[in-house]
Formats: C-alpha cells, sequence, structure tokens
C-alpha cells in the first residue's frame, strides 16, 4: 500500500502587545528596522517563514532500519508554507518495522540557510491491525509544525553581545537577560517577541543600538545630555584667600574634625577661628601648610577665641583642637 505523510498546519498563537516608553534623540548609524519581525508573534512566525531552506524528516522504527529513504533533507520549493508542504509531501517517507508491536516516530524540522531550526513537529504513532497483517493508522500523517525560538535575525549578523531588559508597565527596567551569540547571530527567544522590553545589540563596529520590542519593535532613539558635576568631599571645608571662621561639627573633638582647606594666593597673616555644634571649646588647631613636612599645632591665646597664623602662597589644611567647656563664639567675619 502506497502512503504519504499529510501536514496540516495549525498555528495559533496568543498575541500581547505591550506599550512601553520609548525615548527620543538621535538615531544609530545604520541601525535596521525590525518592527516587521518583533512586534508580534505573528511577525516572528512569518519571518521565520520566509528564512525557510530546508526541510529535514526522519521515520524511525524501534530497531534500525535498512531502508535509507526514512530519513533525509529535501530544499524548500519556496519560502512559504506552501513550500514547505510541497518538499514534504512531495514524496513517501518509508520505513521497515521488525516488530509491528513497536511504535514509530516521525519527527520533522525546518531549517534556515545557517541551520538554525525554525519549525518542528514530532508523532508516536502505532500500527492498526488489518485483514492480512498491520497497516498504518489513518491519521497518521497529520503533523502540526510548532514554531521554535530562539530567533536569529541575519540583519544582526556578526554582533557582539546583546541582552534584552524587561521593563514594568511604567518603563522601568526590572531585570536583565544577555543573550547567546553564536558564530555572530543573536538568538532572541521567543517569549520576548511583542512582550515590554528593549532589545540592546553591540554591533561588529563597536556601536550599542536598541529596540523597543513592547512599542511594535521600534528604534530606541538615543538622547545625549551634557552634565555638569558639583563635586565636593566629604568632611572637608575651602576657604579662598582669608581668615578660616567656620562652623564644623566633631565627634567628640577626637579625630573626626572636618578639615579646612585654605589656598592662599600669597603669603599673608590670618585669623584662624573655628566652632562646633556639640558644645566643644575651640581651644587651638593643627596646620600643614605648603612649605610644611608634617602637621604643626597652634593653640589659642588665653582669652582669645581666635589665633593669627602665617599663612604661605598655596594650599594649607587645618584640623581643630577641641576641649570640653564654653563654647567660643566665632569672631566676625572680616
Amino acid at each position: 500500500m502506497k502512503n504519504t505523510i499529510k501536514i496540516i498546519m495549525i498555528m495559533a498563537i496568543a498575541v500581547i502587545a505591550l506599550n512601553a516608553n520609548g525615548q527620543t534623540g538621535q538615531t544609530a548609524t545604520a541601525q535596521p528596522d525590525l518592527s516587521n519581525i518583533l512586534n508580534l508573534p505573528e511577525f516572528a512566525m512569518v519571518y521565520q517563514l520566509k528564512s525557510a531552506y530546508r526541510v529535514y524528516v526522519s521515520v524511525n522504527g524501534q530497531l534500525p532500519s535498512n531502508n535509507d529513504r526514512s530519513y533525509g533533507s529535501v530544499l524548500v520549493a519556496d519560502n512559504s508554507a506552501d513550500g514547505i508542504f510541497a518538499a514534504i509531501m512531495g514524496r513517501t517517507w518509508p520505513v521497515d518495522v521488525a516488530n509491528p508491536n513497536d511504535p514509530i516516530w516521525i519527527w520533522i524540522g525546518v531549517y534556515d540557510a545557517n541551520d538554525n531550526l525554525l519549525f518542528d513537529s514530532d508523532k508516536e504513532i502505532s500500527l492498526v491491525t488489518a485483514k492480512g497483517g498491520y497497516d498504518l493508522p489513518k491519521d497518521y500523517g497529520d503533523m502540526v509544525l510548532a514554531l521554535v525560538g530562539p530567533i536569529h535575525i541575519a540583519a544582526l549578523d556578526g554582533s557582539l553581545a546583546a541582552f534584552v531588559d524587561i521593563l514594568d508597565a511604567n518603563g522601568t527596567t526590572q531585570s536583565e537577560d544577555w543573550l547567546t551569540i553564536t558564530n555572530g547571530q543573536v538568538s532572541i527567544p521567543l517569549k520576548y517577541i511583542g512582550q515590554n522590553v528593549i532589545l540592546g545589540v553591540l554591533t561588529a563596529a563597536g556601536q550599542w543600538q536598541y529596540w523597543n520590542i513592547g512599542a511594535e519593535g521600534s528604534i530606541v532613539q538615543m538622547e545625549s545630555f551634557d552634565l555638569a558635576l558639583k563635586v565636593r568631599i566629604e568632611n572637608l571645608i575651602t576657604v579662598a584667600d582669608g581668615n578660616v571662621y567656620e562652623e564644623i561639627a566633631t565627634d567628640g573633638g577626637v579625630g573626626k574634625n572636618i578639615v579646612v582647606e585654605l589656598k592662599s594666593t600669597s603669603q599673608q597673616w590670618i585669623a584662624v577661628s573655628l566652632a562646633t555644634t556639640e558644645g566643644k571649646q575651640f581651644i587651638g588647631f593643627w596646620a600643614w601648610g605648603p612649605n610644611d613636612s608634617g602637621w604643626t599645632k597652634h593653640m589659642l591665646p588665653v582669652g582669645a577665641n581666635y589665633s593669627p597664623y602665617l599663612a604661605q602662597a598655596g594650599v594649607t589644611h587645618f584640623v581643630g583642637i577641641f576641649a570640653n567647656g564654653a563654647i567660643n563664639p566665632l569672631p566676625t567675619k572680616g
């Protein structure tokens, strides 16, 4: 009896279209438009169809067969479902069965030119008793080809790295998934097609390019900002030419005083006075000037609330010396 395998292609894929907030700015150079692939799962399916190159069929019994025509690869007639059907149904796929009680396995795979699997289907059938022996069941050849991931987009070939940022409903990144790259091909899992994610790809030219898959696969146009930074050093106050009159916070007056940095344009006499916010009395200070090899200690004159100091041209650092006692107020600045 001559039998053929019939392919019935039925594919129901739930469409998920979630919006994410895009960005505006300058468009990356020569960035391909992926919206016709990434926007919907159906778009991805059609892309896989258009990439179809060959079909591989394997029909096997439990025991090894001597029939070398029970498996093989056939080029598709064209990049369409009909082209795939023609490649499979244009011939029969015989198999020898030694034990009729054992099952027969059928597997079909559709590949692109780079041997990436695009669609596949598998089925296990059992022979049925018939007049004069055994026969194939009536529905043995009804197969459903399902879309197989990941998606390999030719326009991204040669990429060095790729990742997907998973966004929340507000468009904020929640997590990141670095994608597999094999021989320069980016593997995009099916679960991200049409979802609320950003695809980032590092091209062979060393340029990052981005697509907002959730916003119809649109190109993310980068926006540039010039940042002017205002920097300070923790626990340090800077002072330009003039007297050093500063109120600082200390911790018991020991080891955690704020450092005062004076930058003087010339040698000049200045007054140094510090007050604290925690009830310590200022009784002197340590100084390290541009001509010093280390710290020098300067104590206040008795009854004074400041100490004169000959500052040299350059940078001098001061650290207050405090003791328990009445708070001595800062002198009037001038």
